[in-house]
């Protein structure tokens, strides 16, 4: 349109029509005004541009044509026309709509009466919130050009409206003062919307979001208009200052007060800091918020009530109490961190004592504060530090510290030593302790050993460690005996206060305290105190022995030879370790792969010694890795257990780099008899060997183990692990070779009942046997442990450890973990006592290298020596009885249920790798002993439930590895080929029965026999299988599996004495295949 009027123009003035030019200005102006009036937004949007257009003309200096219109005539006609008002009676939801308005509105702001004003206000009455957002905009751009009373009248607009706004319409106004206040560049009505947003701000009933709307629109306009002068910035800080004292408004006064200082411009004479000096001169501002907070403690404290008080309690305008208090504590943070000042003393006593001493105080008013204390270390001084710490910090139960709290003390604890030199700062994680009577260090211990939370506790005692040993200065770390016997000491003296205290308790208290339940317990306060102090007791013995068995470990962690006297859990084999090793090759020969047998009990550099060994490598220049990671030569006396080995494994081994080790020339220095000294007298000094010195130390562990607490027998059986053998337990056990009297010393050692105490010792003495009959390589030699061996059997000795397995194979009230450890190793004693030691393995010829045999070597072993051959048949009856019992309910899954043997009807608990092993472990037994003593079948044959038995442990064990151990045990007995004839059974055997009919039979005929004839549901022609059918079928894959190897090769004649019919099994297998095909269709389409 603007187009075509400049061409009218151009052409009215090249033919010299001297009115043409008006006219075409006035029918210019007309025709927008009619193109405003219509309903089409196009048309109106189109004429608004032209009126924008028009306005620019207007204002422009240098027009092309004589005859434009000007400013004063443009607005003389809009404001005849009434051109605004048109232009508001529609389209104002449109963004583009509105901002053509702006311009528009800008022009006629002289013009704008107050009526006009009001009218243009009252548009938004009624109107969507979007129209009403757009009318705001249109008036807060034209506002920077109102004049004093055009702005008065606008607030006054605002005042009318907010009397009868609901709390959303006045979070709009408030939006829209802010916005009047920060579209002005120039500062000339700022002044006016900063009053007006401050009163707003102060008006009772608005919610704690008008609030803050209104202070972050007064913040921004203080903060970014230029013409705002200090001044008033200092006048409102003071305000809010004012507002704090008189209670009025305080925590968005506090809050504003700490925007106000963040956002003043540093200039060359004022600042910030400068500010928060001349409050603190004139007003004292810690003081002020101190007090502020202790005042709205205490206001909060009588609006929830007496010991009520919540974080979430609405105390004052709708705020709550957490709000108030992280509000003051984060204020006074900022003025102590912005400025040079200290908090004082008195003042940190205001506030510790209102948030955390005080016992109206919540858990998070304390959780709060603490975490104030631990990030504000640097704004108290020294010496106030250490006056809180010791008044305040160290007077707190620290059976109440939470992880926090505990974050609090030890960031006290630092600093306060640092302080008077008993710490020295080294920029790591923790100082270094250069003298050992720290203060705060016996609250420290109080904490590891009282505080109920677990993950604190570790915390404390990681901190314990640190501070003895891992911390400790070299000039302290030099005398290693007075760090050792020093926490040795306090160690004990604690476990001794804290069991005489046990002592002291009268048996009715024991029995209450131990009690499960207190429901039926009295109430009386002494009964119960008397139960929370026996269990605190205890819990402070559990932590004690925790942390002996930490600093053992922290200290004897890297040791780098060979022990004299080696900790207990590493004298005898552990778990079996079949480790796959793969070796670098040249490129000819390529990569290698062994298997090596180890235990779990060995140490890293006994399988350096295999690798390089079968390597034909130097063992210096022999590189291990497992995982990603290759293991250091620091790590060569670690067992690996504790390096995490576990079973079938896989281990690269390749030769590199030659590892520093000790040059000749050092260990020339000495002789070998010279280094042996020095070595023991070294090794006198690890706490594990100057713990075993105490005569009293395993009798106090022992004591320990009787008080019913599996965590602290737990703890005690660990930290035996750690320490040298019990040279009591010792003894006898090697007097068995030399006393006349063995009977008795078995007893005392190997006699086991349905006690803890006693299943706790048999275990320990079934450990230390095991040292002497099963070494390890930092055990005894193996002539030794021959010489032992037949000192035992010649005492009977397998007896009693067949009369351990009978013991822990029945219910018992004894903790499954002692009874599955007790059973796993009185199983491996068995079985190198009944059948002699594990054969050396046989090279595979699939292999390029022959596998390792990695046990113990032995002197030459006679198989016909071995006590399963030369025993009676009574008690070989009872042995391989024993043995399949354990292994049968070891594969039940229910090893530590009370049950009866062979309960096979109930429901299987879940998987358990212990219980698994055990179950493998005498299978393994169970049929060597038929191997050895192939003449005795028959019993296998006899054996009370053994056709359940088989099936139970084929089909009905919860475990795949016991499982698969089944079939590989069973097809190993069936290979025994040793038939019996009529003769050798009983006349009323049913085996009997059926010889003389079908001739002799065998273990894989008897085990055919068994799997054929079980009745188990593996062909279902009904609907989907659930409950224990299904149970069953999916766990029948080793069923079949050893079903059909036992098959392989099988005569006409022996598949009809055995009721073997293929076609028939051919059929059932077909449908039912079919079946489940068909379920497994129904079920996809049902679910």
């Amino acid at each position: 349109m603007s187009t075509l009027f400049s061409t009218l123009k151009s052409i009215s003035f090249y033919i010299q029509v001297g009115a043409s030019i008006s006219e075409i200005e006035a029918l210019r102006l007309d025709t927008s005004l009619r193109m405003l009036k219509t309903a089409h937004f196009n048309a109106k949007m189109n004429a608004l541009k032209e009126i924008e257009k028009l306005v620019k003309e207007a204002q422009s200096s240098a027009r092309r044509f004589g005859g434009s219109t000007t400013t004063a005539r443009l607005l003389q006609w809009m404001t005849e026309n009434d051109v605004l008002a048109v232009a508001l009676e529609g389209n104002l939801h449109d963004s583009e709509y509105c901002e053509a308005l702006k311009k528009m509105m800008e022009i006629l702001v002289p013009e704008l009466s107050p009526e006009k004003l009001t009218k243009i206000w009252n548009i938004q009455t009624g109107k969507h919130p979007v129209v009403a957002e757009n009318i705001h905009s249109i008036i807060a751009a034209a506002s920077v050009k109102f004049s004093t009373e055009q702005l008065d009248h606008l607030f006054d607009l605002i005042q009318q409206n907010w009397s009868i706004a609901s709390d959303r319409i006045r979070e709009k106004l408030v939006a829209f003062v802010g916005r009047i206040g920060q579209a002005d560049k120039k500062g000339s009505i700022a002044t006016k919307v900063l009053d007006l947003l401050w009163q707003l701000a102060h008006l009772r009933g608005l919610t704690p979001e008008m609030v803050k709307e209104a202070l972050d629109s007064h913040i921004k306009i203080l903060s970014t208009s230029s013409s705002i002068k200090d001044e008033l910035r200092k006048t409102y800080a003071s305000k809010c200052v004012e507002n704090v004292k008189k209670g009025v408004s305080i925590l968005p006064s506090l809050r504003h007060l700490q925007e106000i200082l963040v956002g003043l411009k540093s200039t060359s004479q004022y600042n910030e800091k400068s500010l928060i000096s001349d409050l603190q001169k004139q007003q004292d501002l810690i003081k002020m918020t101190v007090a502020s907070l202790v005042r709205c403690h205490r206001e909060a404290v009588a609006v929830a009530g007496k010991g009520k008080l919540d974080i979430g309690v609405i105390v004052i305008g709708k705020y709550t109490h957490g709000d108030f208090v992280r509000a003051h504590l984060d204020f006074l943070a900022y003025v102590l961190s912005a400025s040079y000042l200290f908090v004082s003393l008195a003042r940190v006593r205001e506030v510790w004592d209102t948030l955390v001493a005080n016992p109206e105080a919540c858990g998070e008013d304390r959780e709060i504060c603490f975490d104030w204390f631990a990030k504000g270390m640097q704004d108290m001084e020294p010496s106030t530090q250490r006056e809180v710490f010791e008044q305040k910090v160290l007077t707190f139960s620290p059976s109440r510290l939470t992880l926090k709290g505990y974050s609090c003390f030890k960031t006290f604890f630092e600093h306060v030593n640092t302080y008077v030199k008993k710490m020295s700062q080294t920029g790591t994680n923790y100082p270094i302790v250069e003298h050992r009577d720290l203060i705060g260090l016996d609250y420290l211990w109080q904490t590891a050993l009282d505080s109920p939370s677990l993950d604190l506790a570790h915390g404390a005692i990681n901190h314990l460690m640190h501070v003895f040993y891992l911390s400790v200065s070299p000039r302290l770390k030099s005398k290693p005996l007075d760090l050792h016997r020093s926490f040795i000491k306090e160690c004990y003296n604690r476990l001794s206060e804290a069991y005489g205290s046990l002592d002291s308790m009268t048996p009715i208290e024991h029995a209450l305290s131990a009690a499960t339940t207190m429901a039926a317990a009295p109430s009386s306060p002494r009964v119960v105190a008397s139960m929370n102090d026996r269990f605190g007791r205890l819990r402070i013995i559990e932590r004690l022995l925790l942390l002996a068995e930490t600093y053992v470990k922290e200290v004897e962690s890297n040791l780098t030879s060979s022990r004299n006297f080696p900790p207990h859990g590493s004298t005898y084999q552990g778990d079996r370790l079949e480790l796959e090793i793969l070796t670098d090759g040249s490129l000819s020969t390529g990569s290698k792969i062994f298997f090596i047998k180890t235990n779990s009990n060995e140490t890293l550099i006994s399988l350096r010694e295999k690798i390089a060994s079968k390597m034909k490598c130097n063992l210096d220049v022999l590189q291990v890795y497992y995982g990603d990671k290759m293991l250091l030569r620091k790590q060569d006396y670690v067992l690996l257990h504790q390096l995490n080995f576990t079973n079938n494994t896989f281990v690269s081994a390749k030769s590199g780099s030659t590892f520093f080790t000790q040059s000749k020339k050092d260990q020339g220095s000495f002789s070998a008899p010279a280094r042996r000294r020095l070595a023991l007298e070294y090794e006198t000094q690890y706490p594990s060997v100057l713990m075993r010195e105490d005569p009293d130390l395993f009798t106090r562990l022992y004591k320990f183990s009787e008080l019913n607490h599996s965590s602290i027998s737990s703890r005690v059986r660990n930290l035996l692990l750690l320490l040298p053998d019990d040279p009591a337990v010792v003894e006898s056990v090697d007097s068995i070779s030399s006393s006349s009297d063995s009977v008795e010393i078995l007893s005392k050692l190997f006699t086991y009942d349905d006690t803890a105490v006693s299943a706790f010792k048999t275990l320990y003495n079934l450990e230390v046997l095991a040292s002497r009959l099963l070494p390890t390589s930092e055990g005894i030699s193996p002539e030794v442990s021959s010489a032992f061996k037949c000192d035992f059997l010649s005492a009977n000795g397998h007896r009693w450890i067949i009369d351990i397995l009978k013991g822990v194979s029945t219910p018992s009230s004894v903790s499954p973990e002692i009874r599955q450890t007790c059973t796993m190793i009185a199983l491996r004693i068995a079985s190198h006592l009944l059948c002699g030691p594990e054969p050396k393995a046989v090279p595979e010829e699939s292999t390029a290298l022959a596998s390792a045999t990695e046990s113990m070597d032995s002197v030459d072993f006679d198989p016909s020596t071995c006590p399963v051959v030369t025993m009676d048949d009574r008690e070989f009856v009872s042995t391989v009885t024993c043995v399949k019992d354990v292994a049968w309910v070891a594969a039940s899954g229910r090893f530590s249920q009370k049950e009866e043997e062979g309960d096979g009807d109930k429901e299987e608990k879940g998987e358990n790798d212990i219980e698994s092993d055990i179950a493998v472990t005498a299978l393994e037994l169970f049929v060597s002993c038929f191997e050895m003593r192939s003449q005795s079948i028959i019993v296998f044959f006899e054996l009370a439930r053994m056709n359940e038995s088989i099936i139970d442990f084929l089909v009905k064990s919860p475990s795949k590895k016991v499982r698969e151990g089944a079939v590989k045990q069973f097809y190993r007995i069936a290979e025994i080929n040793s038939p019996i004839k009529n003769k050798d059974l009983g006349s009323e055997s049913p085996l009997a029965k059926r010889q003389r009919t079908n001739g002799e039979m065998t273990s894989r005929k008897f085990l055919l026999h068994c799997l054929v004839s079980a009745p188990l549901p593996l062909w279902s022609l009904a609907g989907t299988i659930r409950g224990p059918n299904k149970k069953t079928l999916e766990q029948c894959a080793e069923y079949f599996d050893l079903r059909c190897k036992l098959l392989r090769n099988l005569s006409n004649e022996e598949q009809v004495y055995l009721g073997v019919k293929p076609v028939e099994m051919l059929k059932n297998e077909s449908t039912g295949s079919t079946s489940q095909s068909r379920n497994q269709t129904i079920a996809s389409k049902l679910f």
